[in-house]
């Protein structure tokens, strides 16, 4: 997932998005606004729909937008659009690392692991 801060969702805006940050050739699945249509459909595989409101896809972006204004609300009190990019990056890292294993448990399982060896012998 990445989210962006932007002025205004004109193409050209979608257009540099899309140009930095997506792969071209990726299937990318959209609701049927026009700003998208018009610039994903020269360099990816672009599915577009009109959404119903209980799709699964507007759930998951619902529950997904949810979560990213419930983090920003926790973490900072009155946000002003200065760090607002900030705080959807770490959001953003927060989410797209969600599903690995804990980094620092694991480091500290090997070490107690690997001094159990070491003072065993």
């Amino acid at each position: 997932m990445k989210m962006q801060v932007i002025p205004n969702s004109k193409i050209t805006t979608m257009g540099k998005f899309s140009e930095t940050n997506i792969f071209e050739q990726l299937n990318i699945q959209t609701d049927a606004y026009y700003s998208y249509h018009k610039t994903l459909a020269q360099k990816y595989f672009h599915e577009y729909d009109v959404l119903s409101p209980d799709s699964e896809m507007l759930k998951l972006l619902n529950i997904l937008i949810g979560n990213a204004k419930a983090f920003v609300g926790v973490t900072v009190r009155g946000l002003d659009g200065k760090h607002l990019q900030r705080y959807l990056d770490e959001f953003t890292y927060r989410f797209n690392r969600r599903k690995l294993p804990d980094i620092f448990a694991n480091i500290c399982s090997a070490v107690i692991s690997y001094t159990q060896l070491c003072f065993a012998e």
